[in-house]
């Protein structure tokens, strides 16, 4: 999608939000009425931000006031901000988000129209999200904890490609007192194996059988 496409949108959408917080304020308790009027500053801050380019400010709010309002118009928005900002795998998920909210908050059309932006959003971003297929070398898996960006990653996760963010990422294998690390950069649309290896000595053996003996 382009940026004049998201631009000419953003009128329609200001107005769409309005709908779904006009709404909410009548249905939702009275003891939530300040939620719900920051929620409803966070949406139209969002938007406007949105608007002027501020994604990073744009994501901020909208997140926030779908946390309150869990409403596809809110999610879907968050979304194409956190694709601004190059978080694909993120907004990937937002989209995920969107499509499953519920349509009982504001206009029904409009929510449900929200839904199948969402998903038209999503298919069109994920062949766009960068994978990392890992693999460990020198010595078991078992025995491994992997990390993508200080993150640990379970075992089996890694029997298929990692959704990353384009930029590089730091990747590493811990094995008791041993780590190996590379750096490893991806763009949009990249497939890249990296493969993490393990010194095959006596040396590290001992180093090993130690550190098991005696972890510190």
């Amino acid at each position: 999608m382009t940026r004049s496409f998201h631009r000419s949108k953003v009128p329609a959408a200001l107005c769409a939000l309005s709908l779904v917080f006009a709404s909410a304020v009548d249905a939702a308790p009275a003891d939530d009425e300040i939620q719900r009027k920051t929620a409803r500053s966070l949406a139209n801050g969002g938007m406007v931000a949105y608007q002027a380019g501020d994604y990073k400010t744009a994501e901020e709010n909208l997140s926030r006031a779908f946390a309150a309002f869990p409403a596809p118009t809110l999610a879907l928005w968050s979304a194409r901000a956190l694709e601004k900002l190059g978080k694909l795998v993120e907004a990937e998920d937002r989209y995920r988000a969107a499509e499953r909210a519920s349509v009982n908050a504001g206009d029904p059309e409009t929510q449900r129209s929200a839904k199948v932006d969402a998903r038209k959003g999503r298919a069109e971003l994920l062949p766009r999200i960068p994978t990392l297929k890992i693999s460990v070398e020198g010595a078991p898996l078992a025995g491994v904890l992997v990390r993508v960006d200080g993150v640990a990653i379970a075992n089996d996760r890694l029997q298929q490609p990692l959704l990353v963010n384009p930029g590089e990422h730091s990747v590493s294998a811990e094995r008791g007192p041993e780590i190996v690390q590379i750096k490893a950069s991806v763009a949009s649309g990249d497939h890249k194996a990296v493969a993490l290896k393990f010194e095959a000595s006596p040396r590290a053996s001992e180093a090993l059988d130690a550190y098991l003996s005696d972890p510190k």
